[in-house]
């Protein structure tokens, strides 16, 4: 949210506002005289154009001017005031109304163009821990078989040396059943 208070002017806005100003005049340090006496006036134009995907409002104290009027007669009038237009509210049977609703579209489609932008990052990192984890899981499933050959080899080593110590001692007790000689020969 962006907000801003100068000079009795108040401007609030929230994400995704461009404020523009065009064909104004910065008045900062110029001075004007007028006679002693006399009267007139200045009219400084310009346009300050607010765009938003969201919503905005502007408003003005009962002190300070803005559109050439002050106050309740700023409020009467309209100036002052602003409004965030949408399709629906675009007449285009005229030629300003058919460049707003340009406006309209224009401004719908660039908050299109930002939500895609927006979505194709998340995509894209969801893409790339997505396939972070594939490697993740594949390289803990290699450790694990790997462990399981090593295992394996060890187990099958230690099945081969009880299987020949058992039938060295089958032997060696069938022996000594015919013999005890025998098998104080094998012994010693």
């Amino acid at each position: 949210t962006l907000g801003f208070v100068t000079q009795g002017l108040t401007f609030d806005a929230t994400n995704d506002t461009a404020v523009t100003n065009s064909g104004g005049y910065e008045l900062a340090g110029a001075t004007a005289a007028v006679a002693s006496g006399a009267s007139g006036t200045v009219k400084v134009g310009g346009e300050v154009t607010f765009e938003s995907g969201r919503s905005f409002s502007v408003t003005a104290s009962a002190t300070n001017v803005l559109g050439g009027a002050t106050g309740a007669a700023a409020a009467a009038s309209g100036i002052g005031t602003s409004k965030l237009n949408t399709v629906a509210d675009v007449n285009i049977s005229s030629q300003i109304g058919a460049n707003d609703a340009i406006s309209v579209i224009d401004n719908a489609l660039a908050f299109v163009d930002d939500l895609r932008a927006e979505f194709g990052a998340v995509q894209n990192r969801f893409a790339s821990t997505i396939n972070n984890l594939q490697t993740t899981g594949e390289n803990i499933s290699d450790a694990r078989s790997r462990i399981q050959d090593a295992d394996f080899a060890v187990e099958t080593a230690n099945l081969s040396r009880a299987q020949i110590l058992q039938q060295a001692g089958t032997t060696t007790l069938a022996q000594a059943n015919q013999s005890q000689q025998t098998v104080l020969q094998l012994l010693g």
